[in-house]
């Protein structure tokens, strides 16, 4: 209630897990989380490559336009399978979000580590360019642009963000 009474609530969040795949009854449930929010902006993030798929994804963007419901693009190790999804950048209401985790492939799928090692991962300058351009063209149909780092190990979320930033404004992009 604070932000939304101060008017600092950006958006909800919701991660679903990689087994939260595709399936018409997913979509309904998406449907109940968002009527439970209340009116509220409600942001999804999958971790199941199956909702990226090309014979589907046509269906799952306009489904979030339809419904209001802000796609996040997300940055994760790739696999060659569904197992994560593909970095797919678009914008499906006027805000658009990115979420960057990391590469960490070596211990993205381990069980029993430390979640932090997950996201151990600094991205190098190379690959923090090749975001500007997604970002730019998805930021021209968004009122409001975010672009939120994850890989939390030992302040490499703040380095890389603080690092885009700059990045971003040798271009004057955004």
């Amino acid at each position: 209630m604070p932000l939304i009474k101060s008017h600092k609530l950006g958006i909800l969040v919701y991660q679903f897990p990689p087994w939260f795949q595709y399936r018409t009854r997913n979509l309904d449930y998406m449907l109940t989380c968002k009527k439970l929010m209340q009116g509220l902006p409600v942001a999804v993030e999958f971790r199941h490559g199956s909702w990226l798929e090309s014979d589907i994804l046509d269906s799952v963007l306009h489904f979030f336009r339809k419904h209001q419901l802000t796609y996040i693009t997300a940055d994760e190790p790739q696999y060659g399978n569904l197992a994560t999804v593909p970095f797919f950048p678009d914008a499906t209401t006027d805000i658009a979000y990115f979420r960057f985790h990391g590469r960490n492939k070596e211990n993205w799928l381990k069980k029993g580590i430390e979640t932090s090692l997950r996201y151990a991962y600094l991205y190098s300058d190379d690959e923090l360019k090749e975001f500007i351009p997604s970002i730019q063209r998805v930021n021209k149909r968004a009122k409001v642009t975010f672009a939120m780092f994850n890989n939390c190990h030992v302040g490499f979320a703040m380095k890389d963000a603080l690092r885009l930033k700059e990045l971003l404004a040798t271009q004057n992009s955004i």
